[in-house]
This record gives C-alpha cells, sequence and structure tokens, in this order.
C-alpha cells in the first residue's frame, strides 16, 4: 500500500501484513495512527484513504514509542498538579502561622496580664483556704516553742501545705527564722492539723516580735 503524508507528500511503502497486525492499528482496523519521518507530523489515516505503490516502509514501532511517550507525559501531568496542591497548602499554612504569630505579638502584653492575674487569683484562693488558729509562743530559757493548728476552711477541697515558717524579730531587726514541715501536705475539706517548732534563740532580746506562717 502507497500511503502519502498530507503536510509534505512524502510516500511511504507499507505492507498489508504490517497494517493488519495490532501494532500502529487502531480502532479495530478503521484507520491508524502514522508519523511522517521527513516532517514529524502524526495524522491519523482511515482505510478508505490507502492507494497501491510502494515508496519506503514506515516504520510500526513508531506508535508504540508515541503511546509510551503519551503515557509518561499524563502521568507527568498528574504528578506536577499533585505538587502544585501541595505548594498551595504549604503556602496557606504559612500565611496562617505568620497570622498566628502576629496576633500573638500585638496582644503579647494582654496575654501576660491575664496570665499574671488568673496565677494570682488562684494564689489568693488556695491561701485563703488555710488559716492558722491557736498559735503561741512559750520562753524557756533561750529556747522558743512555737505551737498551734493550721486549718483548710474550704468546704470542699483538699488543700496543699509545706511547712509552717517562724521569723523572730527583736524590735524590727529579724534575729532568727526557722521552717519545718508538717506531718500531712494535704488537709482534706475543715481539716485542721497541729504543729510545734522548738528552736533555740540569741539570748538577750529585748522586744520579741513571733511572725508565724505558711509555706
Amino acid at each position: 500500500m502507497n500511503v502519502k503524508c498530507p503536510y509534505c507528500d512524502c510516500s511511504y511503502e507499507i505492507s498489508r501484513e504490517m497494517l493488519g497486525t495490532p501494532i500502529g492499528n487502531e480502532k479495530l482496523g478503521y484507520g491508524w495512527w502514522l508519523r511522517c519521518y521527513r516532517c514529524r507530523k502524526k495524522w491519523w489515516l482511515e482505510n478508505s484513504f490507502v492507494e497501491g505503490v510502494i515508496n519506503a516502509p514506515l516504520r510500526a514501532d513508531r506508535q508504540a514509542k508515541i503511546d509510551k511517550l503519551s503515557s509518561l507525559t499524563g502521568r507527568r501531568k498528574a504528578a506536577s498538579q499533585k505538587k502544585n496542591r501541595k505548594r498551595i497548602w504549604k503556602i496557606l499554612l504559612g500565611i496562617w502561622l505568620l497570622c498566628g504569630i502576629a496576633l500573638c505579638y500585638q496582644y503579647r502584653m494582654a496575654f501576660r496580664d491575664y496570665i499574671f492575674n488568673k496565677a494570682r487569683v488562684l494564689s489568693e484562693n488556695a491561701s485563703n483556704k488555710l488559716v492558722m488558729s491557736d498559735v503561741q509562743y512559750v520562753l524557756n530559757g533561750n529556747e522558743m516553742t512555737v505551737s498551734g493548728r493550721v486549718i483548710n476552711t474550704d468546704e470542699r477541697s483538699i488543700a496543699k501545705v509545706a511547712g509552717v515558717k517562724v521569723d523572730v524579730f527583736d524590735g524590727k531587726t529579724l534575729v532568727s527564722s526557722w521552717k519545718d514541715g508538717l506531718d500531712s501536705g494535704r488537709l482534706l475539706p475543715q481539716q485542721n492539723l497541729p504543729f510545734s517548732l522548738v528552736k533555740k534563740i540569741p539570748v538577750g532580746i529585748k522586744n520579741i516580735r513571733v511572725e508565724v506562717s505558711i509555706f
């Protein structure tokens, strides 16, 4: 069979056996995809346009290569689209992060004040739950005994307490200070815990003043 390129009029001879094989045959034998070796252009040839003169053969394996290239192009295009979508999501995520950082920086003082106030309120609530009762000290020579009770005034929650601290002053001058842990660091609601701290203090204190605190 003689086939002529519709673009450059270059003629080719193609055997009927080759056209009958699956290689290069499209649409169940109703035509073929051909490519010109001279101008490199591709065209669809129907059965009705086949003529009978011999010039040069057209290699049928070119169609398999064309199909393979088309498949690779499709896969590359899909991979490129997926990569572009990932890039767009990364850009959007970066914008959101920058906006969050900018908001945090703008309202940093408000956040700090809120945290400090919250911590202060919690501290005040915890300290208000614990009170001391029947606090007294006895001085025997230079040995001082400080006793009393720590009470959890809250009716629902457990209060945490580490111990009791005693400061002894001579007027406004601190002359002795010590602290001691309690037998239990947790007080149940309405529970009271007695304490007694003993220590020797300097001799010759004229104006004794004792301060007892919970820590």
